[in-house]
């Protein structure tokens, strides 16, 4: 008896030294085998149901409010006046000028809209610069929305509808500049 308790604890000693690969604050100096990714599949197969539905549901709503989060601003974005500037001039509004003037010519409006969503929690959107429809002189400014694989063209001057970019033929929406936050990006034209 005295024995099989000394196994078991040299056993429980080991299996407890041994460090555990995945777990926070402790590491393996060797990855594991590329077979032990290759036996669990990670793609899935659709299906209709799942035993965690019912607890789901709460997180879909979420989805949904994001939705209707976008096409609430967009549609208030689309509502302030079109009013071009002067020749020559480019004044990008911030969107406190924006709602007091009730105006704004495209770019005003794009900003309004991009900041909001911003500020609201929407993160996966970017400022986006280019031609409305290719080749044209003047440089026309929208949001992107980059949701569940898709880009949406958010544009609160020529369109308050929420479409993918997939929609538009590609004579439209021709992005030479995008930001977002501190990150900028360039275009292939």
């Amino acid at each position: 008896m005295a024995a099989q308790k000394k196994i078991l604890i040299l056993a429980v000693f080991a299996i407890l030294s041994t460090p555990l690969m995945g777990v926070s604050g402790t590491h393996s100096p060797v990855p594991p085998p590329a077979s032990h990714f290759s036996s669990f599949d990670h793609v899935g197969v659709s299906i209709q149901k799942t035993p965690y539905d019912e607890r789901y549901k709460k997180i879909e709503k979420t989805l949904g409010t994001t939705y209707k989060k976008v096409e609430e601003y967009l549609k208030m974005a689309s509502k302030f006046k079109y009013k071009e500037e002067a020749a020559g001039v480019d004044n990008w509004q911030l969107p406190f000028e924006t709602e007091r003037l009730g105006t704004g010519d495209c770019d005003d409006k794009a900003v309004w809209l991009y900041l909001k969503l911003l500020k609201d929690g929407v993160d996966n959107v970017r400022l986006v610069l280019g031609n409305y429809k290719k080749g044209e002189l003047s440089v026309h400014m929208w949001v992107n929305w980059y949701q569940g694989g898709e880009v949406y063209i958010l544009d609160p001057t020529i369109d308050n509808g929420i479409r993918t970019a997939a929609q538009y033929s590609n004579k439209y929406y021709q992005p030479f500049y995008s930001f977002h936050k501190d990150k900028r990006w360039k275009h292939n034209t």
